[in-house]
């Protein structure tokens, strides 16, 4: 076969695959066929089995499927172009390789961005080999990240998953992901979220169900969406409400198990070595205190009725914080999240994320300023003291949550 442009029907008439790379792209032109020659550099050096690739559009307008098509495949690696159905997002992309992942009876269906400026033909290994041999059901990645990079991750899902479900997934909704095939039926027997909560919602699931998690250590990870992100409003806002409802969703289906306090089983296994240093990354303090000060008093009236039905004194102390626009300091912040959580559970509206990103931008512009003269280590053990803040009150969320 080699390359084919399907329909959904015809999925059910491809042989079978035991490994699967799924690629979900939307304009992805400049960094494409980059990506791709790394994907089929590493599948044909370091696996034997014939593997399917899998590219799920998310209707580009640019050049991103003529370059595909004219990428020259090996013989043992045939490559398949999928449409994703709409709504577009980029969990929309996921959902369809892993619905062609079943459809072929793949063992590992591995899932790598397109617009990484940075990939090594040893990633595929790497997250794939695990899932193939039965080593893990999920292997999440750990990249070498700049300090200030993970805008969302360090802050708010890393110390937040860790501290309810347990267990060490630094990157918990990195991009580029391998899962087995029982975790892959697991997943497609639930909702699948077509946007950007779709990592996090993989590895909660991995997490909640036993599953062994390994974690790929890939060194750096240079995107071109990173550019973006450093201007938060057109591209930061909206990954930010689409992780954050994916977060307290999960939080409330998976409730029997992180509130009776059972923590998943499972064995960690590392891959990789660490060996380069992350790029550098410029962050402009005054944009992000500015967007703090403006969205927390926009918002204030809502961020006032979260924080008063949870804890009387940190509405109390609110006012001053939105007043002063200095930041938003750990233990305020995870009140905050823990108050959200609380109140997003029986009322889901927008307005309640919008909330908690207003203060997000304030601890963040918090967080920046207190790293910026530590080195890297030192910054990871700043984020740790935000995980073990979230620890500690734990309890008293969970008594909560569980009391209304």
């Amino acid at each position: 076969m080699n390359m084919k442009s399907i329909s959904k029907s015809e999925v059910k008439k491809l042989p079978k695959y035991p490994i699967v790379v799924g690629i979900p792209t939307k304009n992805s032109e400049s960094t494409i066929l980059h990506v791709l020659s790394n994907v089929v550099e590493g599948l044909t050096r370091r696996f034997s089995e014939r593997s399917l690739i899998v590219i799920a559009d998310g209707h580009s307008k640019d050049n991103t499927i003529d370059l595909v098509e004219m990428f020259p495949l090996p013989k043992n690696v045939d490559l398949i172009l999928a449409e994703d159905e709409k709504p577009y997002g980029k969990g929309s992309g996921v959902k369809s390789v892993l619905e062609i992942g079943k459809e072929v009876d793949s063992y590992s269906t591995t899932i790598i961005d397109s617009d990484l400026v940075f990939i090594t033909p040893s990633w595929i290994e790497l997250l794939a080999k695990p899932t193939l041999y039965g080593r893990a059901g999920l292997v999440a990645p750990f990249y070498q990240r700049n300090k200030y990079d993970g805008l969302i991750t360090n802050v708010l899902v890393y110390p937040f998953t860790k501290a309810i479900y347990g267990g060490y997934r630094r990157q918990p909704i990195g991009g580029d992901f391998s899962i087995s095939k029982p975790l892959l039926y697991d997943l497609l027997n639930q909702e699948v979220p077509h946007d950007f909560g779709i990592d996090i919602f993989l590895t909660t699931t991995a997490l909640v169900k036993n599953y062994k998690i390994g974690e790929a250590i890939l060194g750096i990870k240079v995107h071109s969406s990173t550019r973006k992100y450093v201007i938060p409003k057109k591209h930061i806002d909206p990954m930010f409400h689409q992780v954050a409802r994916q977060m307290f969703k999960m939080l409330e289906q998976y409730e029997s198990v992180w509130v009776n306090g059972r923590k998943p089983e499972y064995k960690e296994i590392s891959c990789g070595i660490k060996n380069r240093k992350s790029i550098p990354l410029k962050i402009d303090t005054e944009k992000i205190k500015g967007s703090f000060k403006g969205r927390s008093k926009k918002n204030k009236n809502m961020i006032f009725k979260i924080a008063r039905g949870y804890d009387f004194d940190l509405s109390r102390r609110l006012p001053k914080i939105i007043g002063n626009g200095k930041g938003v300091g750990k233990e305020d912040w995870v009140k905050f999240v823990y108050a959200t959580a609380l109140y997003y559970k029986h009322n889901k509206n927008e307005k309640v994320l919008d909330a908690l990103l207003s203060l997000w931008y304030g601890r963040y512009y918090n967080h920046v300023k207190k790293i910026r003269d530590m080195s890297y280590k030192e910054a990871e053990a700043e984020v740790e003291s935000i995980y073990k803040t979230f620890k500690k009150h734990r309890e008293e969320f969970r008594e909560n949550y569980t009391s209304v």
